[in-house]
C-alpha cells in the first residue's frame, strides 16, 4: 500500500491510512508490511501502535513470502481525498475532548532545510500579538500533535506537511494556509479541509519560483492579519 512518496507525512496520514481502512475490514490480519526504513520514521510507529496493528518491516535486499497478502488500492486520486476513509483516520487516530477547542497554532518552519520564510522573525510577531502560540512540529512527537490538535481552534502554518494535522482538530475548525501566489494549482490542503469539513482560509505570498514544493516564501503581513481579523471577526 506504498508508493514513492508513502514516506511522506502528508502521505502517510492521507494515502496510506486511507488504503488501511480498507485492508482492515477483512479482519484477517493486524499486521502491516512496510520497508525497513520506515521503522525509523515515529509517525508511521507510533500511529501503528496506537491503532494496535503489527508491523512487520523487510530489507530491500530480501526477499518475503506472505500466504494471504491484501493489497488496497487508492481510495481516491490526488490530489483528491475519500471523505468516508478520510473522516475515518480522523475518528481512529484523534483524541476526543469534552471541551470546546481554543488554542491558536502558528507553525513555523524556522528550523525546515526547505520552504522557510525570509520574514519569519516579523511573521512570528505578528502572530505573537494576535494570541498565537508559535510551534515547531520537528520539536514534537506525533502523540503530543495529535493532543495538541485536540485543543487547536485556529491552524495557520505555510505550504507544507504540517498542514495535515488538520486532521486531527475537532470537526468545523478553522485552518490558514499560506500560499504560493504563483502556484494556483497546488490544492491539497484545500481539498483535505473541504473532506473533513474544516473551515479553509488562504493568503497569498511571494514565492521565488511557481513550485511551492521547493521555494521559500515572504509572507504578506498586511493579508495575514487581514484573514486573521475576518477569523476573529
Amino acid at each position: 500500500m506504498k508508493d514513492e512518496w508513502s514516506a511522506n507525512y502528508f502521505h502517510w496520514m492521507t494515502n496510506c491510512l486511507p488504503r488501511l481502512w480498507i485492508g482492515l475490514k477483512s479482519g484477517d490480519s493486524d499486521r502491516v508490511i512496510s520497508p525497513e526504513s520506515y521503522r525509523y520514521l515515529k509517525y508511521v510507529t507510533e500511529s501503528l501502535e496506537i491503532l494496535n496493528l503489527r508491523p512487520s518491516f523487510y530489507h530491500s535486499n530480501e526477499n518475503i513470502w506472505v500466504e494471504n497478502l491484501i493489497l488496497p488500492p487508492r481510495t481516491a486520486s490526488f490530489p483528491n481525498f475519500n471523505e468516508k476513509y478520510t473522516q475515518q483516520t480522523r475518528e481512529n487516530l484523534s483524541l476526543k475532548t469534552l471541551s470546546a477547542p481554543t488554542k491558536k497554532v502558528y507553525v513555523s518552519r524556522k528550523f525546515a532545510p526547505k520552504r522557510t520564510t525570509h520574514n519569519e522573525t516579523e511573521v512570528e510577531l505578528l502572530m505573537v500579538k494576535n494570541g498565537f502560540e508559535i510551534l515547531y512540529m520537528e520539536h514534537l512527537s506525533f502523540r503530543e500533535q495529535l493532543r495538541l490538535m485536540s485543543t487547536t481552534k485556529v491552524l495557520v502554518s505555510l505550504h507544507g506537511a504540517a498542514l495535515t494535522n488538520m486532521l486531527f482538530m475537532q470537526v468545523g475548525q478553522i485552518v490558514v494556509e499560506l500560499r504560493n501566489r504563483g502556484d494556483s494549482k497546488t490544492q491539497c490542503y484545500f481539498n483535505l479541509a473541504s473532506a473533513l469539513g474544516q473551515k479553509y482560509y488562504y493568503t497569498l505570498n511571494t514565492a521565488g519560483v511557481n513550485d511551492s514544493i521547493m521555494s521559500n516564501f515572504t509572507i504578506d503581513l498586511t493579508a495575514l492579519q487581514k484573514i486573521i481579523d475576518q477569523i476573529e471577526g
